[in-house]
């Protein structure tokens, strides 16, 4: 059992170097080892949580690695897309501004923080689902851009599913916050 205890920390730690191989096949054109990374990277993020749960391994310091482990990811994601033109401008600022703020109330305990970070949820879904379709179509085409579409919703629903206790932990604090004095 005491090895399993070290699981979900591996996982995010593996996100940090998934985060700079992102970089370097980005900055390369290798854009299915992107798209595989991408993917490997959001289910260590799926597991890590539940596996801490489940072993009764979960910590403070876990749960900062974690954190920092996915803004490292998400902006990889987007500094990748950005160092090979693919996009820029205001996308790019939101995006990188999107992961950060919804990252904060996982750092801080403020309401006015998980009120933000609540409200920036949607904007930050919009734009990785955004960055991994450009992502995709880069590896595979028009063909692969089609496909990110047609697998856009059944993957959101999995995911809201596998993190609907969270969801709703944010819901509650959202309307908490709103409607409290």
């Amino acid at each position: 059992m005491g090895i399993v205890k070290w699981v979900p920390n591996a996982l995010s730690a593996f996100r940090v170097l998934a985060a700079i191989l992102v970089l370097y096949f980005s900055v390369t054109g290798a854009w299915v080892a992107v798209f595989a990374l991408i993917i490997c990277g959001y289910l260590s993020d799926l597991l890590d949580g539940p596996i801490a749960r489940r072993f009764n391994a979960e910590s403070p310091h876990g749960k900062a690695i974690d954190l920092t482990a996915d803004v490292v990811f998400d902006e990889a994601i987007v500094g990748g897309l950005v160092m090979t033109n693919q996009v820029g401008g205001w996308l790019a600022i939101l995006a990188a501004a999107a992961i950060v703020i919804i990252r904060l109330p996982g750092f801080f305990s403020q309401r006015w923080i998980y009120w933000f970070g609540t409200i920036m949820l949607p904007i930050w879904s919009v734009c990785m689902l955004w960055l991994v379709g450009i992502c995709i179509r880069e590896a595979f085409g028009f063909r692969g851009l089609q496909i990110a579409l047609i697998t856009a919703i059944p993957t959101a629903l999995i995911v809201a599913f596998l993190k609907r206790e969270r969801i709703t932990q944010d819901v509650k604090t959202f309307l908490t916050a709103f409607f409290s004095k």
